[in-house]
């Protein structure tokens, strides 16, 4: 049992003075430990047959030129088919709710809109932290130390939301009924989420109405995310506090809701019933009214790239076993009703894997994930 403490600043447009130069806390909190995990972890073939839609699996090594490479695997058929898209570099995937469109992270810094038969639809300057939104019309993203942008898709036209003239903004979401949007901004070490309304934009990024602000050694995001018009979601990685926050959106008021240091990922399901998230401990699932987390892969090893499946019934991540000699990564499915993980397939270098990649690739690999229709 150790003990987890978190300092925040919880402040509206017109909150008091902080107490000293920290503000408002948290108060420290024991960390419980994770839950208690016995969900079997199994490397024959899952049950596909309940599985939609596809994956699309993005493993690079930047060393390389032309090294990137996008796979797709489209259920229930274990066989992933190579994109070879051709591209130097390839970052982040994060595909829209409706599965059909994905942003992707280029070379030269670029942002590249394709469609899920991987046609190169759009190409826009900058790169970084991308989100949708509900109905898929408009995906938001950064681009580092200048500004966040909101593309809409059904006509690509970039339109400038917030303007970064100092710091790093990043991070933007709007509201559902997009009237309010909320980024975060960091400064040293110091984390702070703004608000600001649509129609004030574009806005500076130090400017807006502050929500919180984490002052705790060097936390770091893991992602902001709308829950309803009301509150987001919050989650940071920081050892000795991190865990998932919520913020009401109106006041300022911050609440955590999930203690969970070392947090790695988190993503929230379509309908906003669940989210689940990944510690050094496993995977795990938690319903947003008793935030009570259910342990749905206890492998413990590397978990990332967390997605939910289009029908929210599983979760796809990766997991990782790293030695000096070889890393190996493999793309797993879990039952988000805790009955159950599967190994779907793996990449690395010794020959034995769906996805082989040349020996002395792997160990600078990189890897992305999202879940299609």
């Amino acid at each position: 049992m150790r003990t987890r403490q978190l300092i925040v600043c919880l402040l509206a447009a017109t909150a008091a003075a902080c107490e000293g130069s920290s503000g408002g806390s948290v108060e420290p909190e024991t960390d419980p430990g994770p839950p208690a995990c016995d969900v079997p972890h199994n490397v024959a073939p899952a049950p596909t047959n309940a599985w939609p839609g596809q994956l699309y699996v993005r493993v690079d090594a930047p060393a390389q030129v032309n090294a990137a490479r996008v796979f797709v695997n489209r259920f229930p058929t274990i066989a992933p088919v190579d994109w070879q898209l051709g591209i130097a570099w390839v970052g982040a995937i994060v595909g829209s709710p409706d599965g059909t469109l994905l942003a992707m992270r280029a070379e030269n810094n670029t942002t590249q809109l394709i469609d899920d038969a991987g046609l190169d639809l759009a190409s826009f300057e900058g790169a970084g932290a991308y989100a949708w939104s509900n109905d898929s019309r408009y995906v938001w993203y950064d681009e580092p130390a200048i500004a966040l942008y909101e593309v809409d898709v059904t006509t690509f036209s970039r339109r400038k939301l917030v303007t970064t003239t100092s710091g790093f903004d990043t991070g933007l979401v709007l509201s559902p009924d997009r009237s309010t949007m909320v980024w975060s901004h960091r400064d040293g070490n110091v984390l702070r989420v703004f608000k600001a309304s649509v129609t004030q934009a574009p806005v500076d990024g130090s400017a807006g109405t502050l929500l919180f602000e984490s002052i705790a050694g060097s936390p770091g995001e893991q992602g902001t995310v709308f829950l309803g018009d009301e509150r987001v979601l919050l989650a940071l990685d920081d050892a000795d506090g991190g865990g998932i926050f919520t913020i009401d959106v109106a006041s300022g008021a911050a609440e955590r809701v999930i203690l969970a240091p070392e947090l790695v990922d988190f993503a929230l399901s379509h309908d906003q019933s669940r989210v689940a998230y990944t510690t050094r401990e496993g995977v795990f699932v938690a319903d947003v009214t008793s935030w009570t987390p259910l342990a749905i892969d206890c492998s413990g090893d590397e978990n990332g790239g967390l997605t939910w499946a289009p029908n929210d019934l599983y979760v796809a991540f990766f997991r990782r076993d790293s030695t000096p000699q070889l890393r190996t990564i493999e793309v797993s499915i879990a039952a988000a009703d805790g009955s159950g993980s599967w190994s779907v397939f793996s990449v690395d270098s010794d020959g034995d894997s769906t996805i082989d990649l040349p020996a002395g690739l792997i160990r600078e690999i990189s890897q992305a994930i999202a879940w299609g229709s």
